[in-house]
C-alpha cells in the first residue's frame, strides 16, 4: 500500500509532517501480515519522490528515488547497524529506482533514532535541484550518524556541540517559563534552519556561547545566522559560559525542561528535537558542567557587523560557503527585554 506524495517542489520538509507521516505507517502496519509492507509518500523533492515504509515486522525504510545518473554516484556510507541498497518496488514505480536505507537486522537499539535520522536527511536534500549533489548529501549526513548509531544510539556530543546545545536550552527553559508547551515549536536548531528559534510573531533569536576569553568572539557558521531578511527582529543572544564543577549539565536542562512540559505530545515533540541532534533522553554520558557568568545581546539590524554570501559574490561567484568571526567587543546592546517582543 502507497500512499502518492505531495507535491512541495521549492519548499523545505517541515519536520513534524514527516513525524506526521511515521505515525500513519505505524498505524496501517499490520502485524497479522509479516510480508506486505506499508508506504507513505511524504515528499516530492525536486529529483524525485520519497518515500517511508514499514513490513509487517516493524523494519523501517526511507526510500529516495534516484536518476540512474545518481545511482552511478551512489557511493555506500559505512554506518553502523544500518543498510543501503539500490532497488526498484513495483508497488511505488515500473520504471523508478530507488535507494532503500534501512535499520539492518539486530540493531534494535538505533530504531528509535531511525526516524530522526529521516528528518535530519530529508531536511538537508529538499531544497537540492540536482541528484548527484542530492546522494553526497545523504553521504554526508551519514557519515554525522554514524558515531551516533556505532555506539548504538547513545549520545556522543563534541565539546563545541554540547556547549552550544546548552546555551540553546538555557533560552528554550526562559520561552518555557514564559509560553508553556508551545514553545518547544519554536525551537529550531535541531531543524538547521537560519535561526535557533522562530516566533510567531516573526521574530528571530540566534544563540552563541563561548567558554569565558578576553574578547567576546563569536563564530558565525554560515551566511543565513545574521541574515534578517523577513524577520520581524533578530536577536543574538551571546552567553559566556564557565566549567564549574557546582553548574549543570546539559542533562539538568534536558530533565528540567521535560518536568516542566505539561502534555505528553509536548514531551515527545522534544525528544523528537533531541533526537535530530543525536540526543537520547536519559543517555546522555556527560560529567561537563557550566555556569552562566555573562549575558550579552544584540540586535541584528544593517548597522551590525555580519557578511552575506551576496556580499562575497560581489567579488567572486565561485564562492559557494561562507564561515566568519565577529568581535562584539565595544559594540551597543540592545537594552531591552529580548523576551518581551516574542510570541509563540
Amino acid at each position: 500500500m502507497a500512499t502518492p506524495p505531495k507535491d512541495n517542489r521549492g519548499e523545505k520538509m517541515e519536520s513534524s509532517k514527516l513525524y506526521e507521516r511515521w505515525a500513519m505507517v505505524h498505524e496501517q502496519t499490520s502485524p497479522v501480515d509479516k510480508t506486505s509492507s506499508v508506504y507513505q509518500g511524504f515528499f516530492d523533492c525536486k529529483f524525485g519522490s520519497t518515500y517511508i515504509g514499514a513490513d509487517g515486522v516493524g523494519n523501517e525504510s526511507l526510500l529516495v528515488c534516484l536518476t540512474d545518473l545518481a545511482v552511478d554516484a551512489f557511493e555506500k556510507p559505512n554506518v553502523s547497524g544500518m543498510s543501503f541498497e539500490i532497488i526498484n518496488d513495483p508497488a511505488l514505480s515500473q520504471t523508478d529506482r530507488f535507494l532503500k536505507i534501512g535499520v539492518a537486522p539486530g540493531h534494535n537499539e538505533i530504531k528509535e533514532a531511525f526516524e530522526a535520522f529521516t528528518v535530519t536527511l530529508i531536511g538537508r536534500i529538499s531544497l537540492i535541484d540536482d541528484p548527484v549533489c542530492a546522494v553526497q548529501e545523504i553521504y554526508e549526513v551519514c557519515k554525522d550518524y554514524a558515531d551516533f548509531f556505532g555506539k548504538g544510539g547513545v549520545t556522543s556530543l563534541s565539546f563545541i556541540e554540547e556547549e552550544g546545545l546548552f546555551g540553546e536550552l538555557l533560552v528554550l527553559e526562559r520561552c518555557i517559563n514564559l509560553f508553556g508547551d508551545r514553545a518547544i515549536d519554536c525551537w529550531m536548531g535541531p531543524d538547521k534552519s537560519r535561526h535557533d528559534f522562530v516566533f510567531h510573531g516573526n521574530d528571530s533569536i540566534e544563540v552563541k556561547t563561548s567558554l569565558k576569553q578576553n574578547r567576546k568572539i563569536v563564530t558565525v557558521s554560515n551566511d543565513m545566522q545574521l541574515t534578517n531578511t523577513g524577520v520581524a527582529n533578530l536577536f543574538l543572544l551571546f552567553w559566556i559560559l564557565e566549567l564549574n564543577p557546582s553548574g549543570k549539565t546539559v542533562a539538568d536542562l534536558i530533565n528540567n525542561i521535560n518536568e516542566k512540559l505539561t502534555t505528553s505530545k509536548a514531551k515527545e515533540r522534544f525528544d523528537q528535537k533531541l533526537l535530530e541532534m543525536k540526543v537520547v533522553r536519559g543517555k546522555i554520558p556527560t560529567n561537563k558542567r557550566f555556569i552562566q557568568i555573562e549575558t550579552h545581546q544584540y540586535l541584528v539590524d544593517n548597522r551590525f557587523p555580519r557578511l552575506t554570501l551576496d556580499d562575497v559574490r560581489a567579488k567572486s561567484n565561485r564562492i559557494y560557503d561562507l564561515k566568519y568571526k565577529v568581535d562584539l567587543d565595544g559594540l551597543d546592546e540592545y537594552g531591552g527585554d529580548v523576551y518581551e517582543h516574542l510570541g509563540a
